[in-house]
């Protein structure tokens, strides 16, 4: 989406928004941050965030919803895995990337090419984690010396169980090695039609007819800024200069908003982000009392933070 030009799509929502507000799933805000952090290359936030998010749901799915019209596949345990295996510890990277759930979302069709950037990490965690697993069986000790015919049969006994053992060991060091062939192929046959569908230009929406006036300019910017994370740009709309009561409502909350996630992500010493946002819901409530921040756009924290404040 161009920076600055609001699309058709943008400017409908606003209108939308202008004329009343839309249900909505609650959005999974600590995912997203830990599934920031992860694209950011932070593993230890995206670590200590996901194991937020697991603790509150546990439940893996191939598609799930973001903020405003933002899809992702929920798999906090693929990405702790990756985490682990980013640290050193082999065990817990194995044990979440095994984890049953977790990989029957992961190879669902809706969640590949969302995770493609990570696809290939997770299979070089489970690659080197077994490979390590099997270079640190110890070799068997030898046979004590043999004096007679007890200890004879005992020594053939155990060294049978050796074999044995062994030959399961490289059974299940070959099928592990299959499997990470099989989900190599996957990961590139993924792509492959990813790539495919990107060459073919999707059909143009369908003509809507707007029902409401196109939202005034600054505000639409306000809303492009906030839905793609420029929460600084998006805190300089100036509410004052709109005439429109409801553009100025809007223009009000999507700057409280701003205000107050930038606060949570960025810190905020004193309370001044925290204040000023205040100051701007009060604003709001002063100007439509019976209105409320619409649960597709904003983040249960904010929606608790403008009913809270007087």
């Amino acid at each position: 989406m161009p920076a600055g030009r609001p699309t058709h799509h943008i400017r409908l929502l606003l209108a939308a928004l202008l004329l009343a507000s839309a249900p909505a799933h609650a959005a999974k805000d600590t995912y997203a941050r830990g599934l920031k952090a992860a694209g950011d290359g932070n593993w230890a936030e995206a670590e200590a965030r996901m194991r937020e998010a697991l603790a509150d749901d546990a439940t893996p799915v191939p598609r799930a919803l973001m903020y405003g019209r933002v899809f992702e596949p929920y798999v906090p345990q693929y990405f702790l895995g990756i985490a682990a295996y980013k640290r050193g510890d082999c065990a817990a990277a194995v044990r979440n990337l095994q984890h049953g759930p977790t990989r029957a979302a992961v190879a669902d069709s809706k969640a590949r090419p969302r995770l493609s950037k990570f696809a290939g990490v997770a299979d070089q965690a489970l690659r080197e984690c077994e490979q390590k697993a099997v270079a640190v069986v110890p070799p068997p000790p030898p046979p004590p010396p043999v004096n007679n015919e007890a200890a004879q049969r005992e020594a053939a006994q155990r060294e049978a169980a050796q074999r044995e053992a062994a030959q399961r060991e490289a059974a299940r060091v070959e099928l592990a090695k299959q499997e990470a062939a099989k989900r190599e192929a996957a990961r590139r046959e993924a792509e492959l039609k990813a790539a495919q569908k990107q060459t073919v230009p999707p059909p143009p929406p369908p003509p809507v007819v707007p029902t409401a006036v196109p939202a005034p300019a600054a505000v639409a910017a306000a809303l492009d800024n906030f839905l793609r994370g420029k929460y600084v740009e998006a805190a300089s709309v100036n509410p004052t200069a709109l005439a429109d009561a409801k553009a100025k409502f809007h223009a009000l909350l999507l700057r409280a908003a701003s205000r107050h996630t930038l606060a949570q992500v960025a810190g905020d010493p004193g309370n001044v982000l925290m204040g000023q946002a205040a100051t701007d819901v009060r604003a709001a409530k002063a100007l439509q009392p019976t209105a409320k921040p619409d649960e597709s756009l904003y983040s249960p924290r904010f929606r608790q933070f403008y009913s809270s404040t007087r």
